[in-house]
Formats: C-alpha cells, structure tokens, sequence
C-alpha cells in the first residue's frame, strides 16, 4: 500500500534537516578550536545524554545550588519536539562525557533558527565555557545552511545577555522593557556548495 504524499513529502524533509545538522556538526567539530585544546564531538540527542543530564539534576540539588537549576526536563522538551523535523539539536561530548546540551527549532518559513534550550554541565568538563561558543556556532551554520536570515537565543537569562553579546547575538527583541530574545544576521550558504573534509 503507497503512503499519501503528504507521509512521503515529510520523510523527504525529515532526512534533509538530519542531513544539515550532520553538515552543520561536521563543520564546528573541524573549524572551531577549543581554548584548552580538549577534544570534543558533536551528535544529535540520545538516551545516553538524557541519562547524563538527569545526573545533573541531582548535582544541583546536591551542591545546594538548586537556584541555578534550569525549570525544565531536557526529556520532556525533547518529545515535544521529536516529530519537528525543524528542530535544532546538539549533544556536545569530551569523550564519554556530556559537556552541554541545545534545543530548539527552525521556523516553518525559514526566517530564523531559534535556540530554547541550553545548558552546560554543572559538573567539572573539559569544555567549561565553551558550551555556549559550540551551540551557537552550530546554531549559526545551520541557520546559514537552511536558508535562514537570522540564528536567535529565546528568553536568555538576563546576567548572560552581555555574554550572548558578545557570541554575536547583539540585536534585541523586546517586549516592554524585557529582552525575549538575541538576535544575529545571518549569510545563507548553499549546502550542496559546502564541502566538509
């Protein structure tokens, strides 16, 4: 029995974003250079990374710094976003070890690529203060290469919007006197005209 169109049309899309984030990955692990020169590898989100950042809960609440503890569950967002073929995903590993995590998604249109989520590990890793330098140039590169205009940071903590500044995002979206969002210009590339070696 042949699936509808529509089933076959979503599978087709469905494997082009799997196929941009790889190319995006592919390039950030071979172009961007750790300032400690610890070696790091990029994936999308699996069972192992949720039970890693599930440990980091407990770090939290065990080092009495529950107060930095973000209010979500990285497998409840996961699934709501599981059947988003636009999603924006990345497991950023030293090793065994996850170092941090992102989420979020592309708009239907294509007019930004949009960071949800982020986080670092609250444990010592050889990538402390590179998570977010990592997920924002994934984020960047994939925006480029799905045809984006702009890579956006959604609700940023507030004490680290001068930070996000300067990664770059510089353009604030406001509602009332709060900042709901970071922004940064981006160049399209073609991805047929990217060559990863």
């Amino acid at each position: 029995m042949a699936q509808p169109d529509h089933y076959a049309k979503q599978k087709l899309e469905n494997a082009d974003y799997i196929e941009l984030r790889k190319t995006a990955r592919d390039i950030v692990e071979k172009t961007y250079i750790v300032s400690t020169g610890a070696a790091f590898r990029l994936t999308d989100i699996d069972s192992n990374a949720f039970a890693q950042a599930a440990a980091w809960r407990l770090t939290y609440e065990q080092t009495g710094k529950v107060d930095r503890m973000p209010g979500w569950s990285w497998q409840v967002q996961y699934f709501k976003l599981r059947y988003t073929a636009r999603r924006v995903e990345l497991a950023i590993w030293s090793g065994e070890t996850l170092c941090g995590l992102t989420l979020g998604e592309i708009s239907r249109g294509r007019l930004h690529a949009k960071i949800l989520f982020l986080e670092g590990s609250p444990l010592f890793h050889p990538l402390k203060g590179e998570v977010a330098p990592i997920a924002t140039r994934f984020l960047y590169l994939l925006a480029a290469l799905a045809g984006c205009s702009e890579a956006v940071i959604d609700s940023p903590f507030p004490e680290l919007i001068e930070y996000y500044k300067r990664l770059g995002f510089t353009t604030e979206q406001k509602r009332g006197k709060s900042i709901v969002a970071l922004k940064q210009k981006v160049v399209i590339l073609d991805p047929s005209a990217v060559k990863v070696v």
